[in-house]
């Protein structure tokens, strides 16, 4: 599975405007696409890689 950042795409299969169900942004990039699977997996998974840590 892969996420994407964007939220539409601007054309998809022939039409333009297509929401991205896999995108981590809303249609208009305003929000989250899924807000509890932030909270829940995203936030706890990029902590537990502890990215501020200087070596």
């Amino acid at each position: 599975m892969v996420w994407s950042l964007a939220g539409s795409y601007r054309v998809r299969s022939g039409a333009q405007g297509v929401p991205d169900t896999w995108g981590l942004t809303n249609y208009d990039w305003s929000g989250w696409n899924h807000p509890p699977t932030i909270e829940d997996v995203w936030k706890p998974w990029v902590k537990a890689m502890n990215p501020t840590r200087k070596a």
